[in-house]
């Protein structure tokens, strides 16, 4: 006859067996900023309004990331290929991965003055990935070390009603990242159209 189990319940190959992942990332930017000092007329008063018109920018972002598979009660021969502690009944492996990159660009802004209506970045940026690996050699650990440095720029539209827009792209220059490159661009364009507006996103 036909058996039924609790979802709890089905029979496995593996038991006390799991995977986990955990990640952790942290995230700083900062910018300074050289500018110049406008009148701006308020009624009968005029107060001075500082005109950013030059940003020299640093970001940096470290990552880490780990995996881990554990199972306390492996079958016996489950795994056609053993090469770590044969006799053990138990598998512990694990990969590990960080990674931290830095990014440096200067940018002129838009909307300075009245021949300025975009903003114009260039930035070059470097990454150091770090991976630890599992090792036929159960009291060590493979670690591989890569370099990539990058140069882009970012040309950007974001004030006004009618159009906005925003385009960026980098290339590899060196290290892991010879031969990479990304682009990628959005645009946003809004008009009136009898009394409703019309937008392409």
């Amino acid at each position: 006859g036909k058996k039924e189990y609790e979802a709890t319940n089905i029979p496995t190959r593996l038991t006390n067996t799991w995977n986990k992942n955990s990640d952790f990332s942290l995230f700083l930017t900062h910018r300074y900023n050289l500018g110049v000092y406008r009148d701006v007329a308020m009624g009968k008063d005029t107060l001075s309004e500082f005109v950013p018109v030059t940003s020299f920018i640093h970001t940096a972002k470290f990552e880490k990331a780990r995996h881990s598979f554990l199972s306390n009660a492996d079958p016996q021969d489950y795994y056609k290929e053993t090469y770590i502690d044969l006799g053990s009944a138990m598998s512990n492996d694990s990969t590990s991965y960080s990674s931290l990159k830095n990014t440096f660009g200067i940018a002129l802004l838009e909307g300075f003055n009245k021949y300025a209506k975009a903003g114009l970045t260039a930035f070059l940026s470097h990454k150091i990935n770090r991976y630890e690996l599992m090792s036929v050699d159960s009291g060590r650990r493979n670690n591989y070390t890569e370099q990539e440095f990058y140069a882009g720029g970012e040309l950007a539209k974001r004030q006004g009603r009618l159009l906005r827009y925003n385009a960026t792209g980098e290339i590899g220059v060196a290290g892991k990242a010879v031969g990479q490159f990304r682009l990628n661009g959005d645009i946003d364009l809004n008009f009136h159209l009898w009394r409703d507006t019309v937008t392409f996103p």
